[in-house]
């Protein structure tokens, strides 16, 4: 029996010819097609593709209904309202939020913001805060961060508190606005999340005010009403003036959310300035004022400073001895 391949003649163990299309040559091929039969080989591989081919569109089909089924209940998540996120939720978010941020300027770039053992008590005590978490209010590690209530434990102003908005203290180039910005969008469930803004774009924003005489209180009014991180306070100009009369923004806004009644924990603060420069720096009621609506909390005196990776005691013993 001879094995042809119908284009051309030649040999193919695909097909094999009847008897009679055998005798009348290749060529007949054309005319006597009902006259091929498939090999018992090639029958078996088509019916092994065609086996393989309903396996792959089963799987196929049982991709698609799976997506389906996960993009929907994606739709069904996001049509429910968010849930506030607990302590432990917090510190996995955050934590990769950090790993985006650049060390030094805290922005979102190529850089890593370790969490270091600088930095991890003070970040812990906030993923409490950012909870709202009572265990912040109660824990010992919590509270020696607080250089009030080192001095003083029982005076309740230097107690920390949930209600309260937080001022990171520490050196320059500690970490406090990287530290404060990874927490930005920490937990906007629960109503704990804010705005950044540094000392230089308000002041700025002043500026731009008075030039134009729209009112400097206006151009605070958001600062007075949202929610913010004040990045830097102490920094400010105190020399800024408005109709010939000085105008101080922290003090202004900070009177202004106070006698408002909006949320004590909607505003906070970055500082590289102690308390005793803060009492210093602006008058008895407003320090008062600050005492009232903040927690204070403060990286380690001997902080390094990221930038240099040297610390304040570093720079003591490189000081000459005195003659």
């Amino acid at each position: 029996m001879t094995v042809v391949r119908p284009a051309d003649g030649e040999a193919d163990s695909r097909f094999e010819l009847t008897p009679e299309a055998q005798t009348r040559g290749p060529l007949a091929l054309i005319a006597l097609n009902s006259e091929i039969v498939l090999s018992p080989a090639y029958e078996k591989l088509i019916t092994e593709r065609a086996i393989a081919k309903a396996l792959f569109d089963e799987r196929e089909k049982l991709r698609v209904e799976l997506n389906e089924k996960r993009a929907a209940e994606k739709r069904r998540l996001a049509a429910l309202p968010p849930q506030p996120l607990d302590a432990n939720q917090i510190w996995v978010k955050v934590k990769q939020e950090a790993h985006l941020r650049d060390p030094i300027l805290g922005l979102r770039g190529p850089g890593v913001f370790q969490i270091d053992e600088q930095v991890r008590p003070l970040y812990y005590a906030l993923c409490l805060y950012f909870a709202r978490d009572e265990r912040f209010e109660t824990e010992e590690g919590c509270l020696q961060l607080s250089p009030g209530y080192r001095k003083n434990p029982n005076n309740p102003l230097n107690r920390l508190s949930l209600k309260k908005g937080v001022i990171v203290a520490g050196n320059i180039g500690a970490g406090k606005s990287t530290l404060m910005r990874v927490f930005e969008q920490a937990n906007p469930a629960a109503g704990m999340s804010f705005n950044f803004a540094s000392y230089q774009q308000i002041e700025l924003e002043l500026l731009e005010a008075v030039a134009k005489k729209t009112g400097a209180k206006k151009a605070l009014s958001k600062y007075c009403k949202r929610p913010y991180l004040i990045d830097d306070l102490g920094r400010e100009n105190l020399g800024l003036h408005e109709y010939g009369m000085p105008f101080g923004f922290v003090e202004h806004i900070i009177e202004q959310r106070y006698h408002t009644g909006t949320p004590f924990h909607q505003l906070h603060f970055t500082m590289n300035i102690t308390t005793d420069q803060i009492r210093a720096r602006y008058d008895a009621r407003v320090y008062s004022r600050m005492a009232e609506m903040f927690n204070i909390i403060e990286f380690d005196v001997d902080a390094m400073d990221r930038r240099t990776n040297v610390r304040p005691s570093d720079l003591k013993q490189d000081q000459p001895e005195a003659l």
